[in-house]
This record gives C-alpha cells, structure tokens and sequence, in this order.
C-alpha cells in the first residue's frame, strides 16, 4: 500500500506538483488476497516514477563509488567484507589476482569522501592463492584485521590473519594449521574485542582419526577458534569436536565476542557424520578459551549463517531449516548463560524455501532483524522479519526480485538496511539497497549496475554473484554497499558505493553589502550575497540557490548551481528578495526573504524667500518673507533634522532680533525679517538656510538671501 504524506515545496514559484513518502509492501500479515495486493502496488508505483521521476531518490543519492583492481587486468577481483571505523573510514577487503603470487588478500581504506587512503597487499609464504573471508576494526586503535585462508609451505592450507595500523602498515602477519599435514585449513570470520585489542578468528582445520570405546571415526574437518592479542601473539586455540560417537564437529559460520564480558560466541552447523545431517549450533568461551557452553538447534539440514548480540548480552542467531514444505528462517536466542530464549520460524507465502542470510540487532531498543531470499513459483523476493527482543514479531517487509544477503541498522534512527542482488533494467545484474524505518515503512530503494548478467536459471541456496555487503555509518548516515562489479578492460573490480540519504535541507544566509543604516535604509546601491551550507552530519551538499526579486526592482526566479551568489538591488524603494537553497539530495528549504530599502534622492525644501527679495521701506518693521517645509518622498525627513537658521550683515539688537523663525506646527518654519538698515553703508542683507536629511541619510542645504537696500531705486517691495 502506498503512504501519501503533504510535505510543501518551499518554492515560492508554486505549489509542487508531486507529494508522496515512502512506499511499502510491508505487512503484519498476509493471506489470500495478497497476490492481487501486490501486482496493484507494481503498476502503482510503476505509474509513480513515470510521473514523478525524482520521487524515487529524492532521500538519497550516490555519494560516491570507488573502485580497485590488483595489477592483472582481465582478473576477477572482488570485495568480500566491510567495516567502518568511528571516524567514519571506509575498510574493504577481498580477493585480488597477484602478479605471479596467485589470488592475494587486498584491503583498501577511503575516507568519508571516497578518496582511496592506502591499500595493503599479503601474499602468503607459499606464492599460492590466499583467499581473504572476514574483517575488523579496533576503532580504539584504528587496527584493521583481516583473515582467511592461505597456502602455506608443506603445511597445506592455514588460517591467516594479519593486522595493519590506521596508514595500512602491516603491523603482525599469524598463521595456524593443525596436526594433519596438507590439509585445507582456513579462517572464515573475525572479531576484536575493543577493550582488550583480542582478536578472534574461527574456521575448519582438519583433525587425525579417533578411536575409542564408543567407535572409530576418520580424519575429518574441526570448527577450531583461535585468540591472539593486539600485537599477534596466539593466546589459545580451541576445538569444537567430540571424541565420542556419534562423532559431531563443529562447521563455523560466524563469530561474535562481548567486550563487556569478553564472552566469544562461535555459530554455524554441527555436523553428524553418522547421520549425514547438520544443526545449528553455537559455543560460548570465555576470555582464556574455556568452553562455556555448547548449544543446539536440531533441524535437517540446518546451520546458522549469522550471529549477532543485542545490548544486554543476549546472542542471536538465523539460519536455514528444510521442512517438508521447504527451507524456512530459523531466529534462534539465548541469554548470556546459554539458555534458549526463543526460536521462531518464517516461510515466505510466493514459494516453497525461504532462506535467511543475516542478522542484526538493533543496540538501542533491542529489535532483531533478519533478512534473506525467498524463492519458488518464478520469483525471488527479498524478505525481511522484524522481532522485538522477546521473539514476537513485529513486522514483515518483502521488495520483489532480489536475493538480499546483507544487513545493517543504524541505532541511532532505527532504520534497517537490506542490500543483495536484483534484476535491473535490460536484464543485468545490480546491487539493490533497501532501506525501512523500523516498523517496516520502505524509505528508499538505490541500484547500482554491477555489469554482470543476471543469470538464468537463479542458482539454489547460496546464490551471489556480487557478493555484496553492506554498512551504515550512524554519525553520518552514510550508506556503503560493497561487492563485485564488471570493470573496464580491468576484469573485475573491488566496487564500493556511498549513498548519503541526506533529509535536511541547506541552510541559506543573505547579507547585504553595504547594510542598512539605524532606520533599515540605504543610499546607495546594494549587493546581497547569498551563501548557502548543507554542513549536518551526512550532508549531501548545496545544489543550487533560486532567487527572485520584487516590489522597486524586480526579477524573474533565478536558478544559480553552487552554493554561493549574489544580486545588485540599484532601484529606490523597497525590493523584497525572495531566496532557498537545495542540496544535492532534492531537500529544499522554506523560502526566506529579505527587504532592502533604498532612498539616493535628498529631501526637498520649499517656500525659502524667491531670488531678489527686498523689504521697503526701512520703517523697522518686521516682515514674514516665507513659510519654509521640508518633505522626503520615499524614506521621509528624519525627525529632528529639519533645521532653519538666519544672520545679517549688520548688528542686531539682541533684545529686538531682527530675524524671528518661528515653527509653524505643520513640521515648518515662518520667517519674518525686520525692514531696517543702518544709515550708512550699502545695505543690510539677511542670509537664510535650510537643512534637512531624510532616513536614508541623505542631506540638502538651502540658502536665500533677503536685502534692505540702501536707496528706493533698487528696492523691490516684499
């Protein structure tokens, strides 16, 4: 079913055509009439993307994808594991083809950014192929660890691990092999422990014969786990292998260690070689090797694929079962003292197997998820099963073609994330990463083309040509899918994808170039400059800034690329900058708007005496020779300003002034001069000025001059 939300653009331009969240085939539970259900939402949101192209990434974008490949162009190199360190680097390892040295471990470091940091290289002492299973990181120390299986000298095949420091320097290269000389044996998983810098490996070695009482048995291949500490030294070996009939081994899948307690957990199948047959089982040691506990889920067929442990210590554990009606998810618990806690099983309803390939545990609330393939009736679905901490379960999400083999969740948001493999479009193969909330709401969906085929017929339980992994950085937000992908003229390559699934928008600031004054004017041109950041955690960067201006100046919606602009505002008057920021993500922030005023143009002051004022007859009379006002059409005379004074060139009696300027009580001045002169001398002449600014800051200065003169043949009466 689809979820419609209303979420406005914040464009100021108009109303934004399409508004939708998520979409999810996701449900408690299902029954006859899901089929239909589900072709109906296909074509729904089929329709959706034709209509609404960006819909589908509008939360999340390829940040980055980086690739390596060895020296031997034409080989098939290829990721196989991934770990992030607190910094948020990025730690890929796999099988690369050497020169001469066969296929080497490989592991790279990028940054955040995707810029490769270093790369490591390890060719075991036997020039054979070295086949990397599994990686670590000791973020405390910045170590990364890496082991697997390595062709050793008359020895066979050992378990090697080797450690580098945060610049990829080889710090310590250990390797392990049993009793039996020749045998194939090699590490398949790895774990540190953050508080003691431990490192843990586990895998087959292959064991002698046993006789006893109770039966003979072969040679035959051991889960064996190994300890050593931060600086390569072997702490302890142990072997989970019974001496006694009917004989069961342990055959390890995965492995997990508690740095609170120091408890390492080792799952996978116990293999019966009586019988032929498998179970899950999982074995707790403590810190110095001891055997703790040992348990088991019988089953036909069974084994676990995935191990994680929730935030009080609680260890679970998902793998397949074969019943009658097909292979089923198997979500097994237990406490820390081995206690089965709950097993639940999930069959998906398209078709008859339903097969789990990891697990994760949410640390904040607990949640535990599962995610796998389910296949039968010509299709195959990815399918993820949501548990609270007690068993039940929460939710079931599936998306349609694809074989999921990857799981994360951010604690931070809760937020789960599946990634394997899907058909895209024209028939190839692609990484497909979907991402939910945690109740099972489908956020987003990202492909990446891995230039494989898809094959045809799909391949039974086990099925991954990309091999791909996945991690999420909960600082950022950042997503990382490794894998395998289709090179150019390289073979294939290590390919590592970054999605940033930013959902905030920028932030835009406008400043104005010079600013207003006191009363929010300007009288000169103005430039505003717009900078915009998209500087959260996981930000995906500022696409574009729009802008548009109105009122005195105006101008149509401009769309600049990049984070930063600026607009010149020349007319005077008021103009209202209208402005938003988008990041790369599509999130666009709420329009925001700044009003710039600008008044260039002084005051205006009227009513000062016309040019060749004169008062006759010189009776001492005083004389109203005008009404002076001072107006300003835009930013108005400031309060205060409007200043008028007057002066002759004759003395005056102070007790009588001769000029008299005098407020009018509509904000002017009436001016009254007296009509005398003294009797000698060419005249008297009075100076008037009148001096107003308005808000802008901007001045005018007015004078006239009034004359008493010294004979009537050059008096013009006032």
């Amino acid at each position: 079913m689809f979820k419609f939300t209303h979420k406005r653009s914040p464009n100021f331009a108009g109303k934004p055509f399409c508004e939708i969240g998520g979409a999810s085939r996701s449900r408690r539970n299902f029954g006859s009439g899901w089929a239909v259900s589900a072709r109906r939402m296909k074509l729904g949101w089929l329709l959706l993307v034709l209509l609404c192209p960006a819909f589908a990434s509008a939360q999340v974008r390829e940040l980055w994808v980086a690739r390596y490949h060895g020296s031997v162009d034409g080989s098939a190199d290829r990721a196989v594991a991934m770990a992030l360190d607190s910094a948020g680097h990025v730690y890929v390892t796999g099988q690369s083809q050497g020169a001469g040295t066969g296929i080497d471990y490989a592991t790279v470091a990028y940054d955040p950014k995707g810029n490769q940091l270093w790369a490591a290289r390890y060719n075991g002492p036997a020039n054979g192929d070295d086949i990397v299973n599994g990686i670590a990181v000791d973020s405390k120390t910045g170590h990364v660890y890496v082991t697997g299986q390595s062709q050793g000298t008359e020895t066979g095949s050992d378990y090697a691990t080797v450690a580098y420091d945060f610049q990829g320097n080889q710090l310590w290269a250990a390797r392990y092999h049993g009793s039996v000389v020749g045998s194939s044996d090699g590490a398949v998983a790895i774990a540190v422990d953050t508080s003691t810098g431990n490192v843990y490996t586990t895998g087959l070695s292959e064991i002698p014969p046993s006789s006893n009482a109770s039966g003979s048995i072969g040679s035959r291949y051991a889960s064996k786990t190994v300890a050593y500490d931060s600086r390569g030294n072997q702490l302890w070996v142990a072997m989970d292998c019974s001496d006694q009939a009917p004989f069961k081994c342990g055959d390890p899948k995965a492995i997990a260690v508690d740095s609170k307690s120091g408890t390492v957990y080792v799952t996978g199948g116990r293999y019966n070689p009586m019988l032929g047959d498998t179970s899950f089982g999982t074995l707790a040691y403590d810190s110095t090797g001891t055997q703790l506990w040992i348990a088991e889920v019988h089953g036909e067929f069974a084994e676990a694929v995935g191990i994680a442990l929730g935030p009080t210590g609680n260890i679970y554990l998902t793998g397949p079962n074969l019943l009658p009606s097909g292979r089923i998810y198997t979500t097994v618990a237990y406490d820390p003292g081995g206690t089965q806690l709950w097993r639940k099983a999930y069959q998906m309803a398209v078709g008859p197997d339903s097969i789990p390939s990891a697990i994760a545990v949410d640390s904040n609330t607990g949640n535990v998820y599962v995610a796998g393939q389910g296949r039968g009736f010509g299709s195959t679905d990815f399918a993820t099963v949501a548990y609270d901490s007690n068993g039940n379960q929460l939710w079931v999400a599936d998306n349609s073609e694809g074989l999921a083999n990857t799981i994360a969740v951010d604690s931070r948001t809760g937020n789960v994330y599946v990634a394997g493999e899907s058909q895209g479009a024209g028939g190839g193969l692609d990484y497909a990463t979907v991402v939910y909330d945690s109740s099972g709401h489908q956020l987003w969906t990202a492909r990446h083309s891995t230039g494989f085929p898809w094959p045809s017929p799909v391949p039974e339980f086990g099925f991954s040509v990309s091999g791909a992994t996945i991690a999420v950085d909960s600082n950022t937000g950042n997503v990382y899918v490794t894998g395998q992908g289709q090179g150019t003229g390289t073979g294939t390559d290590f390919t590592t994808i970054a999605y940033s699934q930013d959902t905030t928008p920028p932030v835009t600031a406008a400043s104005a170039s010079p600013g207003p004054n006191s009363n929010g004017w300007n009288n000169t041109n103005v430039t505003v400059t717009l900078n915009s950041t998209d500087s959260e955690s996981g930000g995906s960067g500022v696409k574009q800034i729009q802008y548009a201006l109105s009122g005195a100046q105006t101008l149509d919606t401009q769309a600049v690329p990049g984070s930063t602009t600026s607009a010149l505002i020349s007319a005077e008057g008021t103009t209202t900058l209208n402005y938003f920021g988008t990041d790369n993500a599509g999130n666009a922030e709420q329009s925001k708007a700044l009003t710039v005023q600008i008044d260039k143009t002084p005051p205006v002051v009227s009513g000062m005496p016309a040019t060749g004022c004169a008062l006759w007859p010189p009776n001492g009379r005083m004389v109203q020779v005008g009404t002076v006002m001072a107006a300003d059409a835009l930013s108005g005379v400031a309060p205060g300003s409007f200043q008028m004074t007057g002066s002759s060139n004759e003395p005056s009696d102070p007790n009588n002034p001769d000029v008299v300027i005098t407020p009018n009580g509509s904000g002017g001045y009436a001016v009254q001069l007296r009509a005398a002169r003294l009797g000698s001398g060419t005249g008297r002449v009075y100076t008037l000025q009148a001096t107003a600014t308005d808000m802008a800051g901007n001045t005018i200065t007015s004078t006239a001059t009034c004359s008493v003169p010294r004979n009537h043949s050059t008096a013009v009466a006032h």
